[in-house]
């Protein structure tokens, strides 16, 4: 079945579930979003009311804040939602609303335990992200709290009636990307699945748009947009949200990952990493008044735990030293690697300026999708196969992209842990063992590899031989047989470079890459490089070469 089948399925199964009211208090949320999600001159008070009162505990809730002196500190007697609107406003009442409607999916006996951890995910997500509006002063507080929360819409809806398959999902997650996993069982992302039952309940693009994958790399502060704000602000939130809870992180280990999601916003979202602390307080604050203030005790007790042991900055009982890399993010794409060097801009490496203009074009897609989906199926379920060593996943990964990619030629370079420099160590072809012995590559090199590597993106050379790309050629390449056109994939592990592949032809090409075969060729290669920082492969040169075959 293709994945476009499969994402449909999901789809359908999702939107049937939300209307026949099979997901609990879900269809209110999202009526409690269109109402979020309109200016506040276009709605009366008594419509929200009206929603407000639709869930009995809900509105017992919201009128016991009204009634409370923080809220109401000239005691007011506040006896219905419309009271509690006027005395406490409007934007509290909406947004404490939307909370304990969140709640209420942790508050069911029944309800599967991973369901009830996603919806305090999207707490704590909501709760980080008014912190962050607040402190930043970018984005309205309450805007940001909804949006944030809304990333894990998605979650709620797979754990909650798709929960065997939720579960395969994750088990999976120990040998691929998050994202992969997901694909894999349901045809799409948790994310993508939110963003796509929230957008067919016409939800304004202002919401939808941060419900989308974030690249804070590709976005300039001096020319970000109020849309990119708020996604970047929402996708932020959500990461940091799941770093608190990720099992088994000690303080050294939660604050090395903290500060390296932060440095990756930073010049968005300006002292980031020094408020982190704050918005953790501010989390666990918020999650005491629902549990003390409001009397809740359905919040998952693992997560007011790890709240107040981050707060505290101690251990969790689960923590260990965590020297492996970190677990995929969710929605996430490999972030560009600062390059350690200069590199001079390589205009003439664009697809659209590297191609000779007599160059007639080549029959497209230059990759074979079909081959590509199965070369990725297989490639999962070796890796989830018990004892299966780096170099079989090697392997077959070379025949995948000669397959998919029609080339005669394929390089596969890898990182020694602990080193450096690029090494030639499996191949295929008439022309790799003839560079096995001296074909390297060093980080920052100013060469087509330096590049892919700094950048971790592919780089496309149609013509080695012309004259603006001679120069960026690695001299053990530069007058190789039947290597005129190549590919460069970088194979990327938790935001570092640790390989790279290429595959090539005899003559030169137009190389294409369509867009959604991009993801499926990143996520081949996450394969690779996790297998690569395998405890297995630590401190082990990969292995040696494979057979030469052509």
């Amino acid at each position: 079945m293709s994945a476009t089948t499969l994402a449909q399925q999901t789809l359908v199964r999702a939107t049937s579930a939300l209307k026949t009211g099979q997901v609990s208090t879900m269809p209110e949320i999202v009526q409690l979003v269109h109402t979020l999600s309109r200016k506040s001159d276009d709605i009366s008070v008594q419509e929200l009311a009206e929603l407000v009162k639709k869930d009995a505990g809900v509105l017992a809730k919201v009128i016991m804040v009204a009634n409370g002196f923080g809220y109401n500190p000239n005691g007011i007697r506040v006896e219905s939602a419309m009271q509690a609107i006027q005395v406490i406003g409007f934007e509290r009442v909406r947004t404490l609303a939307m909370s304990l409607l969140l709640v209420e999916q942790t508050n069911r006996g029944r309800s599967p335990d991973e369901q009830r951890e996603a919806a305090a995910h999207a707490l704590c997500s909501g709760f980080i992200a008014q912190s962050v509006a607040e402190a930043q002063g970018t984005v309205p507080r309450e805007h940001a709290y909804v949006c944030a929360a809304l990333r894990h819409f998605g979650r709620i809806v797979m754990s909650s009636f798709m929960t065997e398959e939720y579960r395969r999902a994750r088990g999976l997650t120990d040998v691929i990307p998050e994202d992969t996993a997901f694909r894999e069982i349901f045809g799409l992302t948790p994310l993508e699945l939110g963003h796509d039952l929230l957008r067919a309940e016409q939800l304004p693009e202002e919401i939808l748009s941060a419900l989308r994958d974030c690249n804070p790399e590709s976005i300039a502060a001096s020319s970000i947009t109020p849309e990119q704000r708020m996604l970047v602000l929402a996708d932020f939130s959500t990461q940091l949200c799941e770093l608190i809870f990720a099992d088994g992180l000690d303080v050294p280990t939660f604050k090395e990952r903290s500060s390296a999601l932060a440095a990756r916003f930073a010049h968005l979202m300006p002292d980031i990493e020094a408020q982190i602390p704050t918005f953790i307080t501010y989390v666990e604050v918020q999650f005491s008044r629902l549990k003390h203030g409001l009397g809740i005790r359905s919040l998952p007790l693992k997560c007011v735990e790890r709240l107040k042991d981050r707060v505290a900055k101690r251990n969790p009982r689960d923590a260990r030293s965590v020297q492996t890399a970190p677990p995929f993010a969710v929605g996430k794409t490999n972030a560009p690697f600062p390059a350690p060097i200069a590199i001079p801009p390589f205009a003439s490496l664009a697809p659209a300026s590297t191609v000779p203009a007599a160059l007639p074009p080549p029959p497209k897609p230059t990759v074979s999708s079909e081959r590509l989906h199965a070369g990725l199926a297989h490639l999962i379920a070796l890796a989830a196969q018990p004892g299966t060593s780096p170099d079989v996943i090697y392997r077959s990964v070379i025949d995948i992209v000669a397959e998919a990619f029609a080339a005669p030629e394929v390089f596969l370079l890898l990182q020694p842990v602990g080193l450096g420099t690029f090494h030639l160590t499996h191949g295929l072809g008439r022309n790799w063992r003839t560079f096995q012995s001296f074909a390297t590559v060093t980080p920052g090199e100013r060469t087509t590899f330096g590049l892919c590597l700094s950048r971790r993106e592919n780089i496309l050379i149609h013509d080695a031989r012309d004259a603006s790309i001679g120069p960026y050629v690695p001299g053990w390449l530069r007058d190789a047989p039947h290597l005129q056109a190549y590919v460069l994939l970088p194979i990327v592990h938790a935001d570092k470079p640790t390989g790279v592949i290429l595959a090539g032809w005899a003559t030169k090409r137009k190389i294409v890459i369509a867009p959604d075969q991009v993801p499926l060729l990143r996520d081949l290669l996450a394969i690779a490089g996790k297998k690569h920082a395998s405890p297995d492969t630590v401190g082990a040169r990969p292995p040696a070469s494979r057979e030469t075959l052509n």
